[in-house]
């Protein structure tokens, strides 16, 4: 008995983005330079995360305890928590 198997995956050309390093001057979003609407460079207008100060949303409230201490805590537990999280979600 055999198995037919696929030809890896072989990634020809690399996409990079860069530093996501523009913040947001309505709400302080993180952006990529190339995610602003203008040209400046030197004070980028985005557009994509609150509409020019338009949209505001309340912060979230902090989770319960027991899960917040799988995300702070350094048990083994809850570094196998963060490792696995994907698994989880």
């Amino acid at each position: 008995m055999f198995c037919i198997t696929r030809n890896p995956y072989i990634l020809t050309q690399r996409h990079d983005c860069r530093r996501m390093n523009v913040v947001c001057h309505f709400c302080g979003a993180l952006h990529w330079m190339d995610e602003r609407v203008s040209s400046s460079k030197q004070s980028p207008e985005l557009s994509t995360c609150c509409l020019h100060g338009q949209v505001s949303l309340p912060l979230l409230p902090d989770p319960p305890y027991p899960l917040q201490e799988l995300y702070t805590s350094q048990s083994t537990q809850a570094r196998e928590f963060r490792n696995n999280i994907v698994l989880y979600n």
